[in-house]
């Protein structure tokens, strides 16, 4: 656990710790596109971790700081190997359990082999794209693949055995990122696994219609996919990235006050929203101003 005051004497103040918050990230993107390049025959870039931990944000900075040094880097999300709805529920049916999304068994295993394959021996082939709507592949893109190119594929599932097991290791890079310490300060202090909590709130009632009783209420099935799935295979990735950014919650601060406020005091999870709305309150707020565009937090407070 890292311990902060969050007494500030003026703006520079503020502004020199949410700098400093910022450089410890992208020294951390730095070190991995310094270890990308320290594997000449690298080909295949896995990018795994949790939700809300900033995969989408780390992906376009490792990507531009590959291509600066003359790769083409091509992102592939391991969502669009997902099993068709329709397949998916005809194999709950069958076993007599609900629908299977989060363990690898929601993947096409056969599919995504067949494409990791093809990108190895520099043959043309086909990039799927999953539409969640529709619950299966409704396009394919075409790769041409040239030498120099590097494939970065993200998802949580980038983590899974039997998605690694798929990518020969001399051509392949392994990172995880993730809200990787506790924050503790003079006004609370949040788990590693709260402080994505409170990014996801935020980023679900912003951009995804979702409002805090929804995320609550499926947040424990997201928990417990991370801890059964993810979690006990982060260690044999060949780098962790730290997304924590301890300034954030002050940013984050009144959004999300609002957000909680919405809950109503007959759900089920009224105490919860209020547990976390005392602490917020004791903390000082921060300006979004602060927040550079490049930074990962801009995933869940926008721009």
């Amino acid at each position: 656990m890292i311990s902060y005051a969050f007494s500030f004497g003026d703006e520079g103040e503020k502004r020199a710790f949410v700098n400093e918050c910022e450089a410890y990230y992208h020294d951390q993107i730095e070190r991995a596109a310094d270890l990308a390049e320290s594997k000449p025959d690298l080909r295949f870039l896995l990018l795994a971790g949790p939700t809300c931990s900033g995969k989408t944000t780390t992906a376009n900075l490792l990507i531009q700081k590959l291509e600066t040094i003359g790769h083409r880097v091509i992102i592939v999300s391991i969502d669009d190997f997902f099993r068709s709805r329709e397949a998916l529920i005809a194999d709950a049916e069958r076993e007599g359990r609900a629908v299977d999304l989060d363990s690898v068994k929601a993947l096409d295993l056969d599919a995504l082999k067949r494409f990791v394959l093809s990108l190895q021996t520099d043959r043309n082939t086909l990039m799927p794209r999953f539409d969640f709507t529709e619950g299966r592949v409704v396009e394919h893109y075409p790769i041409d693949p040239e030498p120099e190119d590097i494939y970065l594929f993200e998802g949580i599932q980038a983590v899974y055995p039997e998605v690694v097991a798929l990518f020969p290791p001399a051509l392949t890079l392994r990172l995880y990122i993730s809200v990787a310490t506790p924050l503790e300060t003079p006004f609370a202090t949040f788990t590693a696994r709260e402080r994505r909590l409170l990014r996801r709130l935020l980023r679900d009632r912003q951009f995804r219609g979702a409002d805090a009783e929804t995320t609550f209420r499926h947040w424990d099935g997201v928990a417990d996919n991370e801890r059964r799935n993810i979690e006990p295979y982060a260690d044999a990735c060949d780098m962790t990235i730290d997304s924590s950014l301890p300034y954030a919650i002050g940013v984050m601060r009144d959004a999300l006050l609002n957000v909680l406020a919405e809950v109503e005091k007959t759900s089920e999870y009224a105490a919860v929203a209020q547990a976390y709305a005392e602490k917020l309150r004791r903390f000082p707020s921060l300006s979004a101003d602060y927040v550079p565009k490049d930074s990962v937090l801009r995933e869940f407070i926008g721009e």
